[in-house]
Order: structure tokens, then sequence, then C-alpha cells
């Protein structure tokens, strides 16, 4: 008796649409979860890049010792550039 109602169950969930949204909503739930991860380490990526070229730059000022942070400026904007090439190569994925 049991198996028949277990059967009668499965069979009124596939044939009834309301009673299969839950897991719609959870695979939604999903993806919008991918995204954000997606999005939310993309921009862990520019901003990463962005400083380790800056620091990169600032420590060659002080190792040729020069006295304006022309490396360290260079250095922020070969981050800028790479951070926006990393970010369009993932949101092209």
């Amino acid at each position: 008796m049991l198996r028949l109602k277990t059967y009668f169950r499965i069979l009124a969930a596939t044939q009834n649409p309301s009673l299969q949204e839950p897991n719609k909503e959870k695979e939604d739930k999903r993806k919008l979860q991918a995204k954000f991860a997606t999005y939310t380490g993309s921009a862990f990526k520019v901003v990463g890049a962005i400083l380790l070229f800056f620091y990169f730059g600032r420590w060659l000022d002080e190792k040729f010792g020069f006295e304006k942070p022309w490396l360290a400026m260079t250095g922020s904007l070969v981050g800028v550039a790479a951070g926006i090439y990393s970010l369009i190569k993932d949101l092209n994925r």
C-alpha cells in the first residue's frame, strides 16, 4: 500500500507543474548565486591587479631612488589595464 501511495505522489508531482516549481526556484537561485560569485570574483581580480602593480612600481621607485613615484603611477595604470582585460575576459564567458 505504501508503494502505491508513493507512486501516486510521484505521478501527481510530474503532472502538476505547481509541485515542480520549488526545484525551478532552487535552480534559479543557484544560477543567481553563481553569477554573483563570478562578478564578485572579477571585482576582486581588478582591485588585486591594481594593488599588485602599484606596490611593485612603488618598490621599483624605492630601489632605483626616484624622487617622484613615476613607476608606482605606471604600475597603477598597468594594473588598471590588466584588471579591465581580466574583467572583459570573465564577462565574455
